[in-house]
């Protein structure tokens, strides 16, 4: 089964060391309709990003030079490319791997070995997540924000993405995180959103659940958890009033 691209033209940059792997993985992403740069491992990665910015990057973990989570750290620590989406391919499975990874700013972590439908799918969420985001945070000011409310509203974004199955994603908690207090986040997020802390949040995990949803793979129980919420009745609620129709609704 064939899948297309919804970005037009959109870039992969893969690392993975195994020959054999990397054509398969090209051959699927191009079929798929991405431009996809190949490489062995972080250390060519490097020397091929001025000539090639990427849309996303692919990246095994184990590899010889330069390892993926090296290769991860470099990306977020970057003000160049540090905003572009880094999916983690491996065969470290643990949850200590897994969580290794995602601290270090992962947008996904997928295990070896795994379903090429599902990695296609994941990519393509991966992208309309973060193309979407660039629309939603500016909802109150059609777009006239200036540069130091952007950057506010794309670290509280991030925080939120990579915190998003965190059940208790308070106000205490986020302002921390944001060094500001918990006041002045609240003000903040009304002024740029016209909407409250808790409703900003709310709608976060229940555009997360619906990405879920849509890759198919997940029951409703399994997406409420995985989205941060605690209760399943109260977010099949939340999401029927939010989108309109229940989430079963998408469950094939």
């Amino acid at each position: 089964m064939k899948m297309k691209a919804d970005s037009q033209n959109a870039k992969i940059l893969l690392l993975e060391d195994d020959q054999s792997l990397r054509q398969i993985l090209i051959k699927v992403f191009t079929e798929a309709g991405y431009k996809t740069h190949a490489v062995k491992d972080g250390e060519h990665a490097l020397k091929d990003l001025k000539r090639f910015y990427p849309d996303i990057i692919i990246s095994d973990v184990l590899m010889p030079k330069m390892n993926g989570i090296e290769f991860l750290k470099f990306i977020r620590k970057n003000p160049t490319y540090k905003d572009i989406p880094f999916i983690i391919l491996s065969a470290k499975a643990t949850l200590e791997d897994r969580i290794e990874g995602l601290e270090h700013g992962a947008d996904d972590y997928i295990i070896k070995p795994f379903d090429v439908q599902e990695l296609v799918l994941r990519i393509k969420n991966t992208l309309d997540l973060r193309n979407r985001s660039k629309k939603n945070i500016t909802p109150n000011n059609n777009g006239n924000l200036d540069q130091r409310s952007m950057v506010f509203l794309r670290r509280l974004f991030d925080y939120l993405s990579t915190n998003i199955t965190d059940t208790d994603l308070n106000l205490d908690k986020v302002s921390l995180a944001l060094n500001m207090s918990p006041s002045g986040l609240q003000k903040k997020i009304k002024r740029l959103t016209d909407k409250s802390f808790t409703q900003y949040v709310r709608e976060k995990r229940l555009e997360y659940a619906k990405e879920l949803l849509d890759l198919g793979i997940h029951n409703v129980n399994e997406v409420a958890e995985k989205s941060g919420f605690k209760n399943v009745s109260y977010f099949s609620d939340a999401f029927r009033k939010y989108y309109g129709y229940p989430p079963s609704h998408l469950i094939k």
